[in-house]
């Protein structure tokens, strides 16, 4: 069966969401204008390490997207509007993100318009902050599951 016509992989999903909502909570425990995108770059990159070659720049890329979104958000963002801060923030760290996905996946210029859904739903209000994690990750790990089907790796 080709790639794209097999079902939806749960265990990724299940694996990347896990990922993300722990990167958010050990960040959040530690300094989290800082450790944030560290944390959340290296549990990601645990989930896509055995998936595909050079994962490690994700997590160059995670720090990198968040240190560039924080400063942005600092210059430009209202902060009382929650969904538009995550959107910013979800963008750069998208776009930081897109720089290492696009040497696997094809269609990867959607990684930008999912980082930054994804952020802006999480940022939006609708849970606790311990949660926000969980729903970055649901929403991007639908996007990146469906992304690698596609992928050139081993995915």
């Amino acid at each position: 069966m080709p790639q794209h016509e097999r079902l939806f992989n749960w265990k990724f999903w299940i694996q990347w969401v896990l990922a993300s909502a722990l990167g958010w909570l050990i960040g959040n425990a530690l300094i989290p204008e800082i450790s944030i995108g560290i944390t959340m770059g290296i549990a990601q990159w645990l989930i896509l390490r055995p998936l595909v070659s050079n994962a490690g720049w994700w997590i160059v890329a995670s720090v990198a997207g968040w240190l560039i979104g924080s400063v942005n958000l600092l210059l430009i963002a209202p902060p009382q509007i929650e969904t538009i801060t995550g959107a910013i923030f979800g963008t750069w760290i998208g776009l930081a993100q897109w720089v290492v996905l696009r040497k696997w996946v094809p269609l990867s210029g959607w990684w930008l318009a999912i980082s930054a859904l994804g952020w802006a739903i999480g940022f939006s209000g609708l849970v606790g902050s311990p949660f926000v994690g969980v729903i970055i990750g649901s929403v991007t790990g639908i996007g990146l599951e469906l992304l690698l089907r596609y992928s050139k790796g081993n995915f």
